[in-house]
């Protein structure tokens, strides 16, 4: 049980990301906030942003512009072009791509009430395709927007996509986000090296216990607030940093709900999510 541990900070291997997913997924009362990044999508055949083989580095920049420019409003109302070719690559990926085991792990934590919100920076909306629900009630927050519809990019249009995304240097108002960090026994901050400051913050100012899981280490994790109580289940807070695949921890999470008893749905203030999981 992760109740049970009581170091504050720990590097972890697949074998104990396994241990402290059972720990974390068989504790009653459990309520969890999901951060998402690119990288739990790339297992689907969706690019990340900053791999060798991610959006930044197959996309042709004008001369001068960096990376993270493809993002600011300003330089897309100048030239839109490179946006609208980013974005269009990412949408044919889409087409075809299919959840994977952490989205269908975040379905399963709100199909069983344990869900307290999924924050994702991810455009593709594959977390709706395997049931999370976007909108006023719903589990799913997109920080960064997302992905318009093909006949929007198809059009060429400015005026239709900036109603989808959200530009790096436009202020993202979250207004479920001091509740969820309050209510939450455990934050899991999958696939991202936490270089959006959206993400960032989040990760930095929960007080509960803290999973980062990504094949990267975070190249600044954030540090530990202060906390006199703990976090909602009376605990002492840790942190359990899991450099390595996502898609196993989340495989190795879904084992572990299938053998636990599905106690907190039963006090769940969500509705449950209608699974779509093929085959």
């Amino acid at each position: 049980m992760l109740s049970n541990r009581r170091r504050s900070r720990r590097n972890c291997t697949l074998k104990d990301a396994e241990t402290a997913a059972i720990g974390l997924l068989t504790e009653p009362g459990a309520r969890i906030v999901l951060v998402h990044g690119a990288g739990i999508s790339v297992a689907a055949g969706i690019p990340d942003f900053r791999g060798s083989r991610g959006v930044y580095a197959t996309t042709s920049l004008p001369k001068g512009w960096r990376p993270h420019d493809l993002f600011s409003r300003s330089k897309f109302e100048a030239n839109p072009k490179p946006l609208l070719g980013a974005l269009a690559a990412i949408q044919s990926t889409v087409e075809t791509a299919t959840p994977t085991p952490q989205h269908w792990l975040a379905s399963e934590l709100a199909s069983r009430g344990m869900l307290v919100r999924c924050y994702t920076q991810n455009l593709d909306r594959l977390e709706e395709v395997a049931g999370l629900r976007a909108g006023p009630g719903g589990e799913l927050v997109f920080l960064h927007g997302a992905l318009p519809s093909a006949a929007v990019l198809a059009a060429d249009s400015p005026p239709g996509l900036t109603g989808d995304i959200v530009f790096n240097d436009e202020e993202v108002v979250l207004s479920t986000r001091a509740a969820d960090l309050a209510e939450a026994s455990v934050i899991i901050v999958a696939g991202t090296s936490l270089e959006a400051g959206t993400a960032y913050g989040l990760a930095a100012d929960f007080r509960g216990h803290r999973i980062f899981i990504n094949v990267d280490p975070a190249a600044k994790p954030p540090p530990r607030r202060a906390s006199a109580v703990g976090n909602a289940l009376g605990e002492t807070p840790m942190d359990i940093t899991v450099v390595g695949d996502v898609q196993t921890f989340a495989a190795a999470a879904l084992t572990a709900l299938e053998l636990a008893p599905d106690t907190a749905a039963a006090t769940a203030a969500p509705p449950p999510v209608k699974r779509h999981r093929s085959g």
